[in-house]
């Protein structure tokens, strides 16, 4: 298991995220404004505005998914860290733990 915390943090799936919020604002937005010119006259902006709306809504839900899936991991990452010490070394094997353990010479 790599250390995510000593690597750098995917600058690029931050971007993507941030990326993902923006355009499913913007979707958001367009709809909002198709909705604005709803009529009698233009009911196909309203089936325009509906369609924005719900690919806006699953834009801005995926990234957050995301988003939270990061922190998550770095948060597990974390609580692994805290759970014991850093492992150390032991000595190379002497003849006197051979003997002492029953492996004489």
């Amino acid at each position: 298991m790599s250390d995510p915390t000593k690597q750098d943090i995917g600058w690029g799936r931050v971007l993507k995220i941030n990326l993902q919020y923006a355009f499913g604002t913007l979707i958001i937005f367009i709809g909002w404004l198709c909705w604005r010119g709803v009529s009698l006259k233009w009911w196909g902006l309203s089936l325009m505005a509906v369609i924005c709306f719900a690919g806006g809504a699953i834009q801005v839900i995926q990234a957050t998914v995301e988003a939270v899936q990061m922190i998550l991991k770095l948060r597990r990452w974390k609580r692994y860290e805290r759970l014991g010490s850093r492992p150390r070394a032991d000595h190379m094997a002497q003849d006197h733990d051979f003997t002492d353990g029953g492996f004489g010479r």
